[in-house]
């Protein structure tokens, strides 16, 4: 089934992270039917941090899955390449590798989830202790995306 069918159905999916072809293949033989393509998890397989990933090892691995397995896959975005600037380039990226979505934290509303690897600038904390993005940050990625 095609990802925008999935999204039309207007029901949740459980997508497992994955993080090479052979994780994809696996989670395709257990009956899920869409993946999802963890920066956390390809930064642990690569002895690093997800803040390290550079935009071209996460593609690079998306190719690589979808080479292996027809699944929708979803693409964690939020490594650090999600600032306006980048954001429109990222995107391009992503489509043009077949992935189907950029999940950006910060795009979606003024307020981001704040990322473990803490590798992004934001204003100050809301009345919740979480710290917001920047407005004209967030209008800015929306715009460039």
């Amino acid at each position: 089934m095609k990802f925008r069918e999935m999204l039309a159905r207007n029901q949740a999916y459980l997508a497992p992270a994955v993080f090479n072809p052979l994780s994809a293949k696996l989670a395709e033989q257990a009956g899920f039917q869409m993946l999802y393509l963890s920066g956390g998890a390809l930064g642990y397989i690569k002895c690093s941090l997800e803040a390290n990933l550079s935009l071209t090892d996460v593609i690079q691995t998306g190719v690589e899955i979808r080479a292996a397995c027809e699944l929708p896959l979803i693409m964690d975005g939020v490594c650090g390449w999600g600032d306006p600037m980048h954001v429109g380039f990222t995107v391009k990226m992503a489509e043009a590798d077949g992935v189907l979505r950029h999940r950006d934290r910060g795009p979606a509303s003024a307020q981001a989830r704040a990322s473990p690897c803490r590798h992004r600038a934001y204003d100050s904390a809301g009345a919740d202790g979480r710290p917001k993005c920047a407005k004209r940050c967030a209008r800015g990625k929306i715009r460039s995306s």
